[in-house]
């Protein structure tokens, strides 16, 4: 094992997002050390490698596409492997805004909470209304489940601490690992905490498969009631 670090390991899970990973890594870079950052390239067929090869920051690469959650897990093992205490989990589309690491940062160590996830409730009028209907339900039904208050449990702009992942079972792949580690976190009695940040929408297309992950949302909810 490494020496512990003192900073959170900040994992962008990147899928062809070559385009947005310059300003990204150029903002990030003044609010957290790239040194400390990883991207896991998911089997990108773009000039994502590419782009990221120009930054001083880590890079995990699938040789092929596995799906979000598996690259978050990616993520996790190489902060176990390096020593790291914690992690901030972000998205490479610039739909997260790298400013605010500094504040999920700041709350989970003011609030002493074991995750913080940046909530984008005060702003869902911003959203598709789709996506703003599913984010409402989703969020409703995981606050049930945990007896926890979940404002926004489809963020993926999240401090997390490291202890969390270590005594939880991960099983999925996709974006619903997500939401597996609220309801796992909450029901394990580790404190969540939330901060407002800006609900923030450009042209990258989506990888979230509507009806595949409806269902698995749907299985893993389900799941969820009898562990």
């Amino acid at each position: 094992m490494s020496e512990s670090k003192s900073v959170p390991l900040v994992i962008i899970p990147s899928y062809n997002s070559g385009q947005f990973l310059r300003e990204l890594l150029e903002r990030l870079g003044k609010v957290h050390p790239l040194a400390d950052s990883l991207i896991v390239d998911d089997g990108s067929t773009d000039d994502t490698e590419v782009q990221s090869l120009k930054y001083q920051v880590n890079i995990v690469k699938h040789s092929e596409n596995r799906g979000k959650g598996l690259a978050l897990v990616s993520g996790f093992q190489f902060a176990f492997q390096n020593g790291y205490k914690a992690v901030i989990t972000m998205d490479a589309d610039l739909q997260h805004p790298p400013e605010y690491i500094p504040k999920l940062i700041k709350a989970a160590e003011g609030g002493r909470y074991d995750m913080v996830i940046g909530s984008r409730r005060l702003q869902l009028r911003k959203m598709p209304f789709l996506r703003r209907l599913t984010n409402y339900l989703t969020s409703v039904i995981v606050t049930t489940l945990t007896k926890t208050y979940i404002p926004d449990s489809q963020s993926g702009f999240r401090y997390i601490s490291l202890e969390v992942i270590k005594n939880i079972q991960l099983t999925e792949p996709g974006y619903q690992l997500e939401t597996e580690i609220i309801i796992k976190a909450a029901r394990s009695g580790y404190k969540i905490g939330h901060i407002p940040i800006p609900a923030i929408y450009n042209d990258a297309p989506s990888s979230i498969k509507k009806f595949r992950d409806t269902i698995r949302f749907i299985r893993l909810t389900l799941r969820s009631l009898y562990f």
